[in-house]
């Protein structure tokens, strides 16, 4: 079925993340930085899965920043790791009888972040999820418009069919222990 709205632009945002999240680690860190950084479409190569955690969490809705940013704060003082938080301001606005909290997109976003909902529901289940994730895990951004999109889905293959070139190429995003992590695909 096809909706069609007259005097209406809409568009559609093609950003796409990848997170995967180590299934073990040797070493987790006894001091950890959280900072703000912008994920949204565009390719990026190393990102730090903490700040892409911490500005998803802080940056997200009221609701979000309320469960997941104590949660946080918990599992680092259970763990004994000594965290330092970037500062944020928060502003608000009045929604009927109810004041609504944000925080400014000055300070860093991860695009459409309310998505990140079901992956932050599982990682916080488990202290040793969300040290694993700090500690090494991997963040990938990027979006369907790309041609590399293909080639990351699957990460396993060495070598793939190149539509665009009419020939097989090597799997720039091949990941030899690529079973070693638990992925969680955001896209919108």
């Amino acid at each position: 079925m096809r909706t069609v709205r007259y005097n209406t632009f809409e568009t559609n945002s093609s950003s796409t993340h990848s997170l995967a999240v180590p299934k073990k680690v040797e070493h987790i860190p006894s001091d950890v930085r959280f900072h703000f950084g912008d994920f949204g479409w565009q390719l990026e190569d190393c990102i730090d899965p903490a700040d892409y955690l911490y500005t998803g969490i802080v940056t997200g809705s009221q609701k979000i920043r309320e469960k997941y940013l104590p949660k946080l704060k918990e599992v680092m003082e259970r763990n004994n790791i000594k965290a330092k938080y970037a500062d944020y301001e928060l502003s608000s606005y009045k929604c009927g009888d109810k004041v609504e909290y944000y925080v400014n997109s000055d300070y860093g976003y991860v695009d459409h972040g309310e998505d990140l909902v079901q992956f932050l529901e599982w990682l916080f289940e488990d202290d040793d999820r969300v040290l694993r994730f700090i500690s090494d895990g991997l963040v990938f951004t990027g979006n369907d418009n790309d041609d590399e999109s293909s080639f990351f889905i699957n990460r396993n293959e060495k070598v793939l069919y190149d539509w665009e070139i009419g020939k097989d190429r090597s799997n720039p995003y091949y990941m030899e222990n690529c079973d070693d992590y638990d992925w969680f695909y955001k896209g919108n």
